[in-house]
């Protein structure tokens, strides 16, 4: 997974093998590590607190 941050939208895309996360969010202080779970959760219907990344 990559993740892209201050990206113009939200949103999830597959290239190949690997998911890119865009989020609106600027990468300071955890923001952007922070929005990407509440999106990917909301996406895929479950608890933020369910879901975890390494």
């Amino acid at each position: 997974m990559r993740v892209t941050p201050k990206a113009s939208r939200n949103t999830v895309v597959r290239e190949d093998d690997v998911l890119r996360v865009y989020v609106t969010v600027v990468p300071q202080g955890g923001k952007a590590n922070a929005a990407v779970q509440k999106f990917l959760a909301k996406e895929l219907g479950i608890a933020k607190s369910r879901l975890t990344y390494v």
